[in-house]
């Protein structure tokens, strides 16, 4: 993403015109995507359509997935359940 648009994104939060946008859920790292914000491309909002080949998208961020968890494995003992469900997950159906 353009710095332009990741600012225009930033303002959009901080100016409050996010406040009533529509959300879809990252099944795979768990994090709400909006559908839309003021002055953004929102085919840009789904990182996996800016990808001309989106299966190799899948593998990147499983890859990415199977890093953050097998680092996160040092501390999972001191965390709680619901920090540990919230771990990315790898394979997803994003179809």
């Amino acid at each position: 993403m353009a710095l332009n648009d990741t600012r225009a994104l930033l303002n959009a939060v901080l100016n409050g015109n996010m406040d009533d946008a529509q959300f879809r859920r990252c099944d795979r790292f768990g994090w709400e995507v909006p559908l839309s914000a003021p002055a953004i491309d929102s085919s840009l909002l789904d990182p996996r359509n800016t990808w001309s080949d989106g299966n190799a998208f899948d593998a990147k961020a499983d890859s990415l997935a199977e890093r953050f968890n097998a680092n996160f494995a040092q501390f999972e003992a001191e965390v709680s359940e619901d920090v540990r469900k919230a771990a990315p997950r790898v394979s997803v159906n994003v179809g």
